[in-house]
């Protein structure tokens, strides 16, 4: 399962990066958590 997590993770991070440079992470990860 963590390797799951981490693609997801990777991904999201990746795209946020391709996006935009802001820290959208905190409003993704934020429900999330």
């Amino acid at each position: 399962m963590a390797g799951s997590i981490t693609g997801l993770y990777w991904l999201i991070l990746m795209l946020l990066c391709r996006v935009s440079v802001q820290p959208p992470v905190r409003i993704l990860v934020a429900p999330r958590a």
